[in-house]
């Protein structure tokens, strides 16, 4: 599967004076085939090292007595040489690749005195151990990439039809209206994207099988499983809040207001009883957390989170709306731009908020007859910018600072210039 992180990779590669690459996102994205991919391509020679497998690596490096040499090359080289029997030397021309290294050989001091002499890719699915190396690798330079499944222009890709990518972003950038009947194969593309959810492993079945009657029972299937390889990971909260709180997400998005109510699960329950369970379940990338847009100072409003699954096939009922809505804001995401929602206090709302440095713009997101015209005028009222970015599935309009573009083609945003 070719991924757009891949260019992120390579850009930084080209840099001499990066040797670290930390790559995080949910399980099942395609981290490690990303990486493996890379390193294939571009080096003779790798060395890969999967912690949660190698028991023996880990038992090697608890068991072992500091060194004085490890003054001079880094515990992580002097380990792995000791280990393999490869020369510290010849390790330093070949990456490394450390595959989901668990929190006890983070803690006792796996990466400590980071010296940059290895090439090393570190692949993750938990933010908090992300946060861990860093600080062990302050003052060094690291490319940190995120990792969530495909947008719609990689499924374009990796099912062979990437020239639609071309029209969609030439269109934007030109602020053409695509035509009629390309725009109509795209969306019927796009409903067999929501289909695979955008996860590697599906899309490629897909693309072996051109079947579509048991995507949804395999997106089933790969949903409890990552939640079962997260519940039997290093766990220090209760799992039964954990699906607690996982069952809960998809009732409260139906509801008219998708703030994250903790009562949904049990009378009287609160934001501080479940705060680890959401934190390992954001911290594991499978929940993405929206912040409230504090209209007045453009601040974040430090509480009121509305919680998303990082993976629309995580979603069981059909809910349309719904489904887009999380859609959207994942690819938005996935483009590195900042999401919120925001709530005027007196019954207006906007689930969606694009938000920069000296801008928002409010983002609409139609798939029926439902218009929120109103709660978009409330925002722009005392706004200088009346920028509005609606998608729906209609075909691109452009009028004025209203701009109306395809659902299929909110991957691409970033093409309009905005």
């Amino acid at each position: 599967m070719e991924r757009k992180v891949i260019k992120i990779i390579e850009n930084a590669d080209k840099n001499e004076n990066i040797r670290t690459f930390l790559i995080y996102g949910m399980s099942g994205v395609g981290k490690t085939g990303t990486v493996l991919d890379y390193v294939k391509k571009n080096h003779e020679e790798y060395l890969y090292i999967d912690c949660s497998r190698n028991s023996d690596f880990c038992r090697f490096f608890e068991n072992r007595e500091k060194k004085e040499d490890d003054t001079y090359i880094d515990i992580l080289t002097a380990v792995v040489s000791e280990f393999y029997g490869i020369d510290p030397g010849y390790l330093a021309n070949i990456p490394v690749i450390l595959d989901e290294p668990d929190g006890s050989l983070i803690d006792n001091g796996l990466f400590g005195g980071h010296t940059e002499f290895l090439k090393l890719f570190i692949i993750t699915y938990d933010k908090a151990k992300l946060s861990s190396i860093l600080r062990c690798m302050e003052g060094h330079k690291v490319t940190v990439v995120r990792m969530l499944p495909m947008d719609f222009g990689e499924f374009l890709k990796n099912t062979d039809k990437e020239w639609y990518s071309e029209i969609i972003e030439g269109h934007l950038m030109s602020r053409r209206k695509i035509p009629d009947m390309i725009h109509e194969e795209l969306s019927d593309l796009f409903g067999l994207f929501m289909l695979t959810g955008g996860m590697p492993e599906i899309v490629e079945e897909y693309k072996r099988t051109q079947e579509t009657s048991v995507l949804i029972s395999r997106q089933r299937f790969l949903k409890y499983g990552i939640l079962f390889k997260n519940l039997n990971s290093e766990f220090e909260c209760s799992e039964v809040r954990v699906r607690s709180i996982w069952d809960a997400i998809e009732s409260i998005l139906e509801k008219d207001n998708h703030k994250f109510m903790y009562t949904v699960m049990r009378d009287g329950a609160t934001e501080k009883a479940y705060e680890k369970e959401i934190k390992f379940l954001t911290d594991r990338g499978m929940l993405i957390g929206i912040k409230r847009f504090d209209g007045k100072n453009e601040g974040m409003h430090p509480k009121g989170m509305r919680y998303y699954y990082s993976d629309i096939s995580m979603y069981d009922r059909p809910d349309v709306g719904k489904i887009m809505e999380s859609l959207m804001i994942q690819e938005m995401i996935g483009k590195g731009l900042e999401i919120k929602y925001w709530e005027s206090g007196k019954g207006a709302s906007l689930d969606m908020v694009l938000c920069g440095a000296d801008r928002a713009i409010p983002v609409e997101v139609k798939v029926n007859d439902k218009s929120n015209s109103r709660s978009v005028r409330a925002f722009l009222k005392d706004r200088p910018d009346k920028t509005v970015l609606r998608l729906s599935w209609e075909n691109c309009r452009f009028d004025g600072d209203v701009i109306s573009i395809p659902v299929y083609a909110g991957y691409a945003i970033d093409r309009l210039g905005i």
